[in-house]
């Protein structure tokens, strides 16, 4: 048959050995200390890569960190000493802090988070550090007078109305230490570091600091700021307390959570209080907590801040028994969950895993756990795997450190599992610094057992009285806590990760523990590494359902033991499949003999399958699947009506007109309450259809409703209509059309006993001239343009169509956001960079990201280096809500002239 013969071809796989489209490797941590080894020998770029450090302990861990030479996580004053060198007097004390300080901060006014309350100015040292990494010359005096005073010398705050500094005192004197201007003066012995007394003193001090060409070490006239401080001086005061608030803030990570750090800023946006000044958001660092909470767990109720009108109970749910949260009474009941880090919050979203219910579920967010936010409903979402709804609750947490979130639970709402997933913002240098194509080492370290301190003996020659005696000394006591965390790094290198994807268990309730284990399908696409699906026996076969028609090009198999113990799995399969037709074989093995199975596939599907056995009881932990999506065609170009007349009353008149078939909502139904459907859809034009996607829902999955189906095709308005492709009872909840052909118009007919309908026809194809450039494209410039050049700088040059018009943000970097207005396929990009992409010393290197629909960070797309050509076409081939396009240069301001996006909406 025809159907046949197109999904061979679809459905053909090339077995290969693969590296994997993506970079993972990991390790695991047992103890309050390891030094981890990453061999990066085979990656050449770490863009678009993350850091992940995953507690899958049964207790709190306290301020992990994961720390190089050069990028400790300051997040506590241990931390910090712990990455100073050891000195021999106070003064080689008092530089090194200075040049910690120094080396994690930039000039920026200043470090600051908006919220709903209105600007807050940053004055804790902590936060600053590790949320910023910049601020202006009172705050990074605070952060160095701070250290100061916590290793117990005397510190204050010299502050005049054009500028702040830190001074220390030791040896019987001040002396003062530039954060911002990154330099500190020498008295005339050529030893002693001066004081701001001496500085008005003498003003020539400053000039010692003084380049080639008269500047200081930030480039700010030596001469010009000698005379600031003299004209100054007279309006000098000095503050030795109250000067530093002390949030109280920590890290932790949490049974089950864990804090993934971005080799950049994911999330597209920043947090700063803003005066106006040059900034874009490159200049920090983004990171993303992950915390799951599985009800199956006994302790459950020991997570939560607060909880009334819930319990949990084990109920069946599509043939598997699962233990669900539910209410206790016909009100609604809820529970609360408390967040809190150093980092300030760029955005929020509540994922949650439920089970067939017609009940709904409201989000609240509160700084306080007392007045709380308007309720956000949840909604189905797109992207996340594993899990079914979603509440964005980014708009209350922006900007927030701590903060609860409250879950309530309305009718007959179920909930298996809640995923808190904070995006917040951290310094730049907070990802550590690692060098691709060479083997790393991290050192992981947490304070989850207090230290025992001892007195420090002989450090420091002249340590006063009031002096803390204890620099310096990290001797701790032996740890009984137990640790198991996982520290996965991870880059991409081929296609993107297929997101969304759901799974259900073809076998059933075959497992006494899975309820109690929480063993459910969903832990297979959940991306949890402490999760797995187990169907409690010697077989596995699970479905896959990728959400849409991918090309597939990799999938990744986490066994775990379950890979490395050969009493486990002894034999895989997977298939793949389009719509409900037959599965087509994959790729397969034996025991896998490695904790994690990369493969190489080239396959067209919407729906994969696992299916595995041993001779003991078996399980796997994560399967990824990578690829690209096929182009479906825009439901704003279809025009859709019925043959049949509909009812007024139980069609019309109930909203299930013939327009809900196309309308690209799988939940709305096209209904006109008869035993016979005939839908109409007419396209743009002739277009090229390799499949066609039939959403029945209910009424493909029982017999008593559609018998037999036809999908019938037409090259023009006067052509005569051929049957495409045809079926009786479709036995699923969809099914895949084989068309094969150019056609102008298609339609669905379908006959039963019982009244039926259909929910959506989603039709797969290229038009025949090709995919169209898009238009109405809003375009944000990310950097705050130069005003220096008005005529070039308009964001919007870059989509009005005319290569001649120039985009000039006046800056070495460049970072424009396209907003397409919705969810799209796109094909490619080609960025027109004119003679910046011909001359050398314009663009080193360029970057393509995504952010797909429901999604809060972006994921990279292409990168290249020096385009070496005035244009550049970029492949995308997937579907994104947004682009953003960047490139930079060393030494020169860059521009470009023209960003086409070519695709379907």
């Amino acid at each position: 048959m025809k159907r046949s013969a197109v999904l061979a071809v679809l459905l053909a796989c090339l077995c290969q050995e693969l590296l994997g489209q993506e970079f993972r490797t990991r390790a695991t941590v047992t103890g309050q200390t390891a030094v981890i080894g990453l061999d990066l020998s085979r990656v050449s770029s770490l863009r678009g890569g993350t850091l992940t450090l995953h507690n899958s302990s049964k207790a709190t861990v306290l301020l992990p960190q994961l720390a190089d030479k050069g990028a400790p996580w300051p997040y506590s004053l241990d931390a910090i000493k712990q990455n100073l060198p050891r000195v021999a007097s106070d003064q080689d004390f008092a530089i090194a802090t200075w040049r910690f300080v120094v080396e994690h901060n930039f000039h920026t006014c200043s470090a600051g988070t908006k919220t709903d309350s209105g600007m807050i100015y940053i004055t804790d040292p902590i936060l600053d550090l590790n949320g910023f990494g910049f601020g202006c010359c009172d705050q990074v005096a605070r952060e160095l007078a701070w250290i100061w005073q916590q290793s117990g010398y005397p510190s204050r705050l010299a502050i005049m109305p054009f500028h702040t500094l830190a001074e220390i005192f030791y040896a019987g004197a001040w002396h003062m230490f530039d954060a911002d201007h990154r330099v500190y003066y020498l008295l005339s012995d050529g030893h002693t570091v001066a004081s701001v007394a001496d500085i008005l003193a003498d003003p020539s001090l400053i000039l010692q600091s003084a380049d080639a060409n008269g500047n200081d070490p930030v480039g700010y006239s030596a001469a010009l700021l000698a005379e600031q401080y003299a004209e100054n001086g007279p309006d000098l005061q000095y503050m030795s307390s109250g000067f530093y608030t002390n949030s109280r803030l920590s890290l932790s990570l949490r049974p089950h959570e864990q804090l993934t750090l971005d080799f950049g800023n994911f999330a597209g946006k920043a947090q700063l209080y803003d005066y106006g000044n040059a900034f874009t958001f490159k200049n920090v660092a983004s990171a993303e907590f992950s915390w799951d909470l599985s009800y199956a767990n006994l302790d459950w109720a020991s997570q939560v801040a607060s909880s009334s009108g819930v319990t949990v109970k084990t109920i069946t749910s599509n043939g598997l028994l699962v233990n669900s949260l539910v209410n206790t009474d016909p009100d609604p009941g809820y529970v609360v969950y408390r967040e809190s880090s150093v980092f300030p919050a760029l955005a929020l979203t509540v994922l949650a895993q439920t089970g067939n219910t017609n009940g709904y579920l409201l989000a609240y967010l509160s700084t306080a756990a007392n007045t709380w936010s308007a309720p956000v409903p949840s909604r189905r979402t797109i992207t996340a795997s594993g899990f079914q709804w979603t509440a964005d609750l980014t708009s209350q947490a922006e900007g927030q450190y701590t903060y609860f979130v409250k879950i309530e639970l309305h009718d007959a709402a179920q909930v298996r599992r809640l995923r808190l997933q904070p995006v917040v913002q951290t310094a730049k240098w907070i990802f550590p610094q690692l060098t691709p194509g060479s083997v790393n080492h991290l050192t992981y370290s947490d304070s989850s057992l207090q230290p025992v301190i001892r007195p420090a003996q002989g450090i420091f020659s002249r340590l006063t009285a009031g002096s803390l005696n204890r620099i310096l000394s990290s001797d701790s006591a032996s740890g009984t806590q137990g640790r198991n965390l996982q520290v996965v790094l991870a880059a991409p290198l081929g296609s993107p990760q297929i997101r969304g994807l759901q799974a259900e268990s073809l076998q059933g309730a075959t497992a006494i523990l899975a309820p109690l284990r929480d063993c459910g399908p969903a832990n297979l696409v959940d991306g949890d590494p402490d999760s797995q699906a187990c169907p409690g026996g010697r077989h596995m076969d699970y479905v896959i359902h990728l959400g849409g028609l991918y090309t597939v090009t990799g999938i990744s198999l986490d066994w775990n033991q379950y890979g490395t113990q050969r009493q486990y799995v002894a034999a895989w399969k997977l298939y793949a499949r389009v719509g409900s037709q037959s599965w087509q074989p994959l790729v397969g093995g034996g025991f896998p003999g490695a904790p994690t199975t990369d493969v190489a596939v080239n396959s067209v599907a919407t729906d994969l399958r696992l299916v595995a056995d041993s001779t003991y009881w078996l399980g796997i932990y994560d399967m990824r699947v990578f690829g690209n999506a096929m182009p479906s065609l825009p439901a704003s170009d279809l025009m859709t009506f019925s043959n049949v007349t509909e009812d007024p009353t139980y069609s019309i008149g109930a909203g299930y007109q013939a327009s809900n078939l196309t309308d690209g909502d799988l939940d709305t139904l096209a209904y006109p309450a008869s035993t016979h459907i005939d839908y109409q859809i007419g396209l743009p034009g002739p277009v090229f259809l390799p499949v066609a996607l039939i959403t029945w829902g209910q009424f493909g999955t029982n017999p008593a409703y559609v018998e037999h189906w036809q999908l019938l095709g037409r090259s023009s308005a006067v052509a005569s209509w051929t049957v495409l492709d045809s079926g009786r009872f479709p036995n699923s909840a969809s099914t895949a059309a084989a068309v094969g052909s150019l056609v102008t118009d298609l339609r669905l007919v379908a006959d039963s006993h019982n009244w039926i309908g259909a929910y959506e026809v989603q039709l797969y194809g290229t038009p025949p001239e090709g995919f169209p450039g898009l238009t109405g494209i809003a375009v944000t410039d990310n950097v705050i343009e130069s005003p220096s050049a008005p005529s070039y700088r308009p964001p919007a040059n870059i989509v009005d169509g005319d290569d001649s018009t120039l985009a000039y943000p006046g800056s070495r970097t460049l970072d424009f956001t396209l907003d397409l207005g919705r969810d799209t396929y796109v094909d490619s990009v080609s960025a027109v960079w004119g003679g910046f992409g011909t001359d050398p010393i314009y663009i080193d290197a360029w970057r393509l990201y995504g952010l797909r629909q429901d999604a809060t960070t972006w994921e990279l797309v292409a990168q290249g280096p020096f385009p070496n050509s005035s244009e550049t076409t970029i492949p995308v081939h997937n579907r994104y809500r947004k682009l953003r396009l960047a490139a930079d240069s060393a030494v020169n301001p860059i521009g470009m002239y023209e960003a086409r996006v070519f695709g379907l909406q």
